[in-house]
């Protein structure tokens, strides 16, 4: 009931806009009457009968001009308003039709025309079977009373007509009271000039008609998309939350532990994302670190994400090492990826105790050794094979020492495939100098100053991809790190 109600306050606000609209074009054919009155008793040019009298301007700009302050006066706010301005619009051109009977069919045509803007096609027939109507009087009354036109005026055989250097060809008939069949004038005038212009018109008139329900049906369909758009936003909104409670966001984690300092953080480039991290205590002495990058954005992505991240994590809580928690984890992907997705994988176990660090890689970008008043390090590992593409593979273990106050350093390709607006890559260079120039600091000032130089790097460039990084201090055993010297 509630999207019903939207739809017509939508309509509704169209037809006061309509509304508008109509006014200012009833201003300009009252401003047109007002320069035309003058320029006809001037004698600029001709104007016959009842056409050259002041009450036939008085008439239409009054009718004009109060539809117009009645409407304003009720703010456009009126259902009646649209019929009290079209009427006035309808009276206009129909005078002018009959005052000037050598027009156009857009005289006609121009009332239809505007109703088209009402989105009714109900509204709109009627405008054209009431122009039609007014316009057949006043076409008929135009033959009488307005200028005669000599198109379709029959005179008698030989009949001469002799003109002056300023005399009109009708005042020349009416002085000279030379006799024409007005019966056959008004029939002339039927089938030679409305029947014509009628044929015209109708062609208009069931494309306005044709163009206002279109219009009404383009509101409704844009009411849909907005309710389907609003449940699409609602959806993304739900998964991203899933998504994020799916990752340790809270900091410290391990308020507790104090052998280790870790922060991490992924921003996706779309509502949710396809990168994830995580880090967990897989028993008291050693912790599980994990980054990895899913191909595809938005919600796949995501939940083959959630998918993978819980096989390797349930792999890993077994004891196994990390080449067998990636081997074992690309086996169970393979088995149930009937979409071909695939994913790269970093995946580390340190231990607390001793520092030593066994990670396996999964396609992953190369990891980074931050050593204590040193250069920051990529470490350019054995690279396996993706997750997800082929069963069978095998993956190795690599081992790391790490010295306390020393931090490892993980990310995603969209870090270091950032782009400027020359599409120039960020770059592993790039990374490793906004490291290296807070080496010393904590894991979340290392986050923050990549990021910053990322973000500085792309400037106004959309994020096409998913930022994600991972950064680990190792403080040693004792908990409070070296002091030593190092």
């Amino acid at each position: 009931m509630d999207d019903q109600n939207r739809t017509e306050d939508i309509l509704w606000t169209n037809e006061i806009e309509a509304n508008r609209i109509l006014v200012v074009t009833g201003a300009i054919t009252a401003a047109l009457f007002a320069i035309i009155w003058p320029l006809s008793e001037l004698g600029v040019f001709y104007v016959y009968f009842w056409g050259r009298s002041p009450v036939t301007y008085i008439l239409v700009i009054s009718v004009l001009v109060i539809s117009i302050l009645v409407c304003r006066h009720y703010d456009y706010s009126r259902k009646w308003v649209k019929f009290l301005l079209m009427g006035a619009m309808i009276l206009a051109c129909a005078v002018a039709d009959a005052v000037f009977t050598y027009n156009v069919v857009i005289l006609m045509v121009i009332p239809t025309v505007l109703s088209v803007r009402y989105f009714s096609r109900r509204y709109t027939a009627v405008i054209a079977l009431v122009s039609l109507g007014v316009f057949f009087l006043s076409t008929m009354w135009g033959a009488l009373y307005g200028e005669p036109n000599l198109n379709v005026l029959e005179l008698a055989p030989g009949t001469v007509i002799e003109l002056g250097e300023e005399t009109w060809i009708i005042d020349v008939l009416e002085a000279q009271n030379m006799p024409y069949d007005k019966m056959h004038y008004m029939r002339n005038t039927l089938f030679y000039g409305y029947l014509v212009e009628t044929m015209q018109g109708l062609i208009v008139f069931t494309a306005c008609i044709t163009m206002a329900g279109h219009g009404r049906k383009l509101i409704y369909r844009q009411r849909e998309l907005t309710q389907h758009r609003a449940r699409i936003d609602t959806e993304l909104i739900l998964a991203a939350q899933i998504q994020t409670d799916m990752l340790p966001t809270q900091f410290p984690t391990f308020p507790d532990r104090d052998e280790f300092d870790v922060y991490a953080e992924m921003t996706p480039c779309r509502e949710v994302g396809g990168d994830f991290y995580d880090f967990f205590l897989i028993d008291d002495d050693r912790l599980g670190l994990l980054i990895a990058d899913v191909s595809g954005k938005g919600i796949p992505a995501a939940m083959f994400m959630m998918y993978t991240k819980n096989i390797i994590v349930n792999n890993a809580m077994m004891g196994k090492t990390p080449s067998k928690v990636l081997e074992d984890a690309n086996a169970a992907i393979c088995a149930n990826n009937s979409e071909g997705m695939f994913v790269t994988v970093w995946f580390g176990v340190l231990t607390l105790s001793t520092g030593c660090l066994t990670a396996a890689n999964a396609g992953h970008e190369y990891p980074v050794f931050i050593h204590r008043r040193e250069t920051p390090e990529l470490v350019k590992d054995r690279h396996g094979f993706i997750l997800g593409v082929r069963a069978g593979k095998t993956y190795t273990d690599q081992e790391y020492t790490l010295k306390p106050g020393e931090m490892l350093f993980v990310y995603t390709d969209g870090i270091v495939e950032a782009m400027d607006s020359g599409g120039e890559l960020f770059g592993r260079e790039r990374m490793l100098d906004a490291i290296k120039g807070v080496s010393n600091d904590t894991p979340q000032e290392i986050l923050r100053a990549v990021r910053s130089a990322v973000d500085s790097f792309a400037g106004s460039e959309e994020q096409f991809d998913d930022l994600t990084m991972l950064c680990l201090k190792y403080n040693g055993n004792s908990g409070k790190g070296p002091d030593n010297g190092l």
